[in-house]
């Protein structure tokens, strides 16, 4: 088809900047030396999420669970829903993990997010209900104030323990998200923030351990940190998602 055929609006990528934007990231984690789990809410296409795959990602990061039913319906087997989860939403997120299980026949395709106490209680409650397990990550502010909680918190270690002993959630560890780093005007703001999203994060889990508390893995990223950052000692994997068009907006 061509162009002047296509249906408008239409979303039109250069595929060899796209590929080289691809490239770029997936070296970037290679030399960080952590797992590079791409974040799909920018693009929300299945062929470049394969196209990641290709390139070593090891799962993918969604922001809703219709994002997380359409990639798990296309055989994704290992999907992190990186956004705090709703009590409203718990029978749907159940539902989606456990018809993905059966239809993919082994596996965890859908790791949960909390950041409240109240909603990680509820969650083990239908959980057990349906003699169901589900991967959860602890959702951290790393100064961005959306969403998380307060590592220096109490109510955070809490919480922590809380889904470290629940019989049906396994404890993924800490997930966060620097999204305060794209209001940054300098470079230099953008390292610090890029340091604290890492410093934050690990010294949390430093914090947890000490309170013997298993913490299997600190996952960290937006683009912009990831592009700068020197070291993610302590960190386990990275979240990337703008990357793929490097774009001021989602696509």
């Amino acid at each position: 088809m061509f162009v002047h055929g296509l249906p408008t609006p239409a979303l039109l990528l250069d595929l060899d900047i796209l590929q080289r934007n691809l490239d770029t990231m997936a070296g970037k984690a290679r030399s960080l030396e952590v797992a590079l789990r791409p974040h799909i809410k920018t693009h929300k296409c299945l062929g470049i999420a394969r196209m990641q795959q290709e390139r070593g990602a090891r799962g993918i990061t969604v922001s809703t669970l219709v994002e997380a039913k359409i990639f798990a319906n296309a055989g994704f087997d290992d999907i992190t829903y990186a956004f705090p989860l709703d009590s409203g939403k718990i029978t749907q997120a159940l539902d989606l993990a456990e018809r993905a299980i059966l239809r993919q026949g082994s596996g965890q395709a859908l790791r949960l997010t909390v950041d409240d106490l109240a909603t990680a209680e509820a969650l083990e409650t239908a959980a057990a209900g349906r003699d169901q397990a589900i991967p959860v990550w602890l959702k951290v502010d790393c100064g961005y104030h959306r969403a998380g909680v307060d590592p220096t918190s109490d109510y955070a270690v809490q919480l922590a323990r809380f889904l470290h002993e629940a019989p049906h959630l396994g404890f993924d560890g800490l997930l966060t998200h620097a999204g305060h780093a794209y209001k940054v005007t300098s470079k230099e703001e953008l390292l610090n923030i890029a340091d604290q999203e890492r410093d934050v994060t690990v010294a949390f889990a430093e914090r947890l351990r000490t309170e013997g508390i298993a913490v299997p893995a600190v996952s960290v990223g937006s683009t912009p940190t990831m592009s700068v950052v020197q070291h993610l000692e302590g960190v386990q994997e990275m979240r990337p998602g703008n990357c793929v068009v490097h774009d001021r907006t989602q696509v």
